[in-house]
């Protein structure tokens, strides 16, 4: 094992904010998406980004957990760093970087949440209004009156 330094520890905070950063720009993006301004298509990319960032975020922390834990500079929680270690100025610096980053990240990741939980409740309200007008055999025509829907018999083209 290597020996590890403030100095790594600096740069893999650095990096791990970094990507942080990144990943709430594309938490933004996936909102715009959300609120209808583009494709599915590209919120189905959007998905597959932050599943990247997700992996590679996951790395990083496990980066950071490790640094840490060789330089014992671990709080009680060990992927939190040690009143000891904030006291070296640039972990401050990265730790401080790291949460504001996290907490936009947190904070827009509620917001999509929420935007999505709206869309799922009005497909499923709307589901139900046509599954209720399909079981009372009735639809609205192009001019917004009900009318009874034909039935149409097995076999015998209508």
């Amino acid at each position: 094992m290597t020996a590890h330094t403030i100095q790594d520890l600096s740069a893999a905070l650095a990096q791990e904010a970094e990507l942080v950063e990144q990943f709430v720009d594309v938490l933004l993006q996936e909102s715009n998406l959300l609120n209808g301004i583009d494709t599915l298509l590209e919120l189905n990319q959007i998905a597959e980004k932050k599943q990247t960032f997700a992996n590679r975020l996951e790395d990083c922390a496990k980066l950071r957990l490790e640094l840490l834990q060789s330089l014992n500079l671990s709080a009680d929680n060990p992927e939190v760093p040690s009143d000891i270690a904030l006291e070296h100025v640039e972990i401050k610096a990265g730790w401080d970087r790291l949460m504001v980053a996290a907490n936009k990240a947190s904070e827009q990741n509620r917001h999509n949440g929420i935007i999505i939980s709206v869309h799922r409740q009005y497909i499923d309200d709307s589901l139900a209004e046509l599954r209720k007008a399909q079981r009372s055999n009735q639809l609205y025509d192009a001019q917004g009156k009900t009318k009874a829907i034909r039935q149409r018999r097995p076999g015998v083209a209508g």
